[in-house]
């Protein structure tokens, strides 16, 4: 799938030319919330009911244009849930521009972990006045029966954060609903002044001689962006 609709943005899951600023974005929580299905379903809009669980880390990106800004590339790290991997997944903060938080709303102790655990654990990793932001999202929101009405556990974590709280379903909502979280935190990003920049100096500029060619066929004389601090 190449081109995605959301209310905000039309994002592009194919296009790998050179963006005007380079977005970090990490999606944590526990494991078994549904991480990996709401980035497939924003990447791919596509469901699977036995996805497997995420070892260590994985990674997707978008790319959108936005008016005034230019084009946009957003890396997503998908970061697994199980305490074993936690000295792995947690090298990935660093340098991270948004935080997507997620819990399940049939699991409390999922939410309970993201003001106990995960918000406790980014906040080690993260250098000390780096701005950043954050969006929570309640996934597994389509069996009311089973649900914990988990919003009055999350609402101290979101003021706390100034974070905006998403209740949806990777299983049963449209790739329009899912991409209204991703698309909250998009806006915040580009309108926070010091993270934009932050973003734009991701990229240099470097000599087409400094960049290894394929073909191995000397270039002279001219410029072109390259991605630095791509992680």
């Amino acid at each position: 799938m190449d081109i995605i609709e959301t209310p905000n943005y039309r994002f592009n899951t194919k296009d790998v030319e050179v963006p005007d600023a380079i977005i970090k974005l990490v999606i944590g929580g526990d494991a078994n919330v549904g991480k990996t299905s709401l980035l497939k379903k924003i990447s791919e809009n596509t469901f699977g009911n036995n996805t497997e669980a995420t070892v260590g880390v994985d990674f997707v990106f978008l790319t959108t244009h936005i008016k005034g800004v230019g084009k946009i590339r957003i890396n997503i790290w998908d970061t697994a849930g199980q305490e074993r991997f936690s000295s792995i997944t947690s090298s990935y903060y660093s340098g991270a521009d948004g935080f997507l938080l997620t819990c399940s709303d049939t699991d409390i102790t999922s939410c309970d972990n993201l003001v106990t655990k995960w918000n406790s654990q980014i906040k080690i990793h993260l250098k000390e006045n780096i701005d950043v932001v954050y969006t929570i999202i309640v996934n597994k929101c389509d069996d009311v029966s089973k649900s914990y009405n988990t919003k009055n556990n999350l609402s101290e974590l979101s003021k706390t954060l100034n974070s905006d709280i998403f209740f949806c379903s990777a299983k049963n909502d449209s790739i329009d609903k899912i991409g209204i979280p991703f698309s909250n935190i998009l806006n915040k990003l580009i309108s926070n002044e010091s993270i934009l920049k932050r973003c734009k100096e991701k990229l240099v500029y470097h000599k087409k001689s400094d960049v290894v060619n394929l073909n191995s066929k000397p270039v002279q004389d001219e410029y072109v962006n390259v991605y630095y601090n791509f992680f």
